[in-house]
């Protein structure tokens, strides 16, 4: 849901589809942890109207927990 939120309200333009998303769940995530989530736009395809975003999970303690690339359709 993390990334769904990143592509759908944090991505420029009125509407964003993600096309693919590909997930390394790198460490465990307890109940109770604070989860921060950061993305960066790696690629740009404007005659696709596509971003590729890089992805960075991380728990309370700064640790790597989860890592993504999100092909998302841009509007």
């Amino acid at each position: 849901s993390f990334l769904s939120t990143l592509a759908g309200v944090y991505l420029p333009g009125k509407k964003s589809l993600i096309h693919e998303v590909k997930v390394k769940c790198i460490k465990p995530v307890y109940i109770g942890d604070t989860l921060s989530v950061e993305g960066v736009v790696d690629e740009k395809h404007d005659a696709f109207s596509l971003l590729v975003v890089k992805v960075v999970m991380r728990n309370q303690n700064g640790i790597k927990v989860c890592r993504a690339t999100m092909q998302v359709g841009v509007e």
